[in-house]
């Protein structure tokens, strides 16, 4: 039985190819076999029969054509679809890697400008999540669908960020509070700016941890476009 079914899904797979050589051989029959054409000739069938060979022959081949096209363009978008899918990935994962170097930039600064009661101005705007979260939901739906092997990694490396988000959040607010009092000397207690030196220890470790996940994770997606380029390539030489 799975023998009988097996040979089934073969003819099912190849109907239009098994169609074609039974046309081509019918036609090679009529050509060099001259019985056949006398057989025809009495049996009163239409001499143009070669006409209607030919024009058989060409429908299936169109046929074939056209499937062969209509798989082939499906292929092409989807690896087109994976290739633009990875880049927005990688994209944001780049964004990710720059914001964490600009946090611990501006915690030292503040660091600085606090020892030197000096005024120190957040040009970077590290504050703004606008680059992190714009189009971050997006971002996770193509982890999730094309490359949910970097779920885990893609979940890991935004905890990451919000937590030295939130450290930056506590120095940035505390020292625009209590400028005045640094820039005079006036000793003042400030359990945020106090932590600033355990706050700088610990960004710098995760802003590490953030650079080899980053890069990490940008390797196994090109991996994984590559690979899939190539399945997707190798299914070019499709049956129809």
């Amino acid at each position: 039985m799975d023998k009988i079914k097996k040979i089934l899904k073969i003819v099912s797979d190849n109907t239009l190819r098994i169609l074609l050589i039974v046309v081509f051989g019918t036609f090679i029959v009529y050509v060099t076999n001259e019985d056949f054409r006398c057989y025809l000739l009495k049996s009163n069938i239409d001499p143009n029969f070669i006409i209607g060979i030919f024009t058989i022959l060409a429908l299936i081949l169109s046929l074939i054509q056209s499937s062969y096209d209509k798989r082939f363009n499906y292929n092409m978008a989807l690896i087109r679809s994976i290739e633009d899918k990875g880049l927005s990935v990688i994209g944001k994962l780049l964004t990710f890697k720059q914001k964490s170097e600009i946090i611990l930039i501006t915690l030292k600064e503040h660091k600085k400008a606090i020892t030197n009661k000096e005024l120190y101005t957040d040009s970077n705007d590290s504050l703004s999540k606008r680059d992190i979260d714009d189009g971050i939901e997006l971002i996770g739906s193509y982890i999730d669908t094309y490359f949910s092997e970097e779920g885990e990694s893609w979940n890991t490396l935004q905890d990451k960020i919000n937590k030295i988000a939130t450290y930056n959040l506590n120095i940035v607010l505390n020292y625009q509070a209590n400028i005045k009092l640094i820039q005079d000397g006036t000793a003042f207690t400030n359990e945020r700016l106090d932590s600033i030196d355990t706050y700088i220890l610990e960004t710098e470790e995760i802003n590490k941890e953030v650079h080899d996940l980053t890069l990490k994770m940008r390797d196994n997606i090109i991996t994984k476009i590559n690979d899939s380029k190539e399945k997707i390539k190798s299914s070019f030489n499709f049956k129809v």
